[in-house]
């Protein structure tokens, strides 16, 4: 009697496997809700605003940024590493939560750490609380033989060819109405102010940077 009733049990368990394994999918794509949605949610933009330890060697990076749309805009940096950065002179400190009036020029200072490559993300959204416009992922590379300038990680070169700028760097962002900056209007040579401009292009808001000198 024991026995018939073991080798019911082992057949139920046995059917049970049966069933699970048919049933289950073998396309990788056919990912159930919870994969679906954990592969969406991508982590989002955080503005910050920390300062860190003081460390040195550094140096202090003075400049600006210049607002050429006609409406206000809000600056907020974020994802920033205190290797890079010292003191309070942070790009969370310098950006965040500041608002730029139609054709405002803020200026900017950072403590810079020697002999590393700087990284932060700078966001740009209306002032009135609208959608982000988008993000930029900025960099300020290793001091070397050349002057401190701040890039754009994966940006376009668009040209300028205005008085004294031949291009510059740009990280397109969402699309606007507002009419194109005058190219005269663009940021100047990166080592003056303002070496950050956000600016309108082809539709679009941009930030630029890292503008070239004609002939360079």
């Amino acid at each position: 009697m024991k026995s018939t009733k073991l080798t019911t049990a082992v057949s139920i368990v046995t059917l049970s496997f049966i069933l699970a394994g048919c049933s289950g999918s073998t396309n990788a794509d056919d990912a159930s809700p919870t994969t679906q949605v954990t592969r969406a949610a991508a982590p989002a933009f955080k503005p910050d605003k920390s300062t860190c330890t003081e460390r040195g060697p550094s140096f202090t990076y003075r400049n600006g940024i210049v607002n050429t749309l006609p409406f206000a805009i809000r600056l907020d940096a974020g994802e920033y590493d205190c290797n890079d950065w010292s003191g309070q002179s942070t790009p969370g400190h310098a950006f965040t939560g500041k608002i730029l009036q139609p054709g405002e020029t803020m200026d900017f200072v950072l403590e810079v750490v020697k002999y590393t490559t700087r990284w932060w993300t700078l966001a740009i959204s209306p002032a009135d609380g609208g959608a982000p416009f988008g993000t930029a992922r900025l960099k300020m590379p290793q001091t070397s033989l050349d002057f401190d300038r701040i890039e754009i990680l994966g940006s376009d070169k668009v040209q300028v060819d205005n008085d004294e700028i031949e291009a510059c760097q740009v990280s397109k962002m969402s699309q606007t109405d507002a009419p194109a900056t005058p190219k005269g209007d663009y940021p100047r040579y990166f080592t003056y102010s303002p070496a950050l401009g956000v600016v309108s292009r082809d539709g679009r808001v941009m930030l630029a940077s890292f503008c070239y000198f004609q002939g360079m």
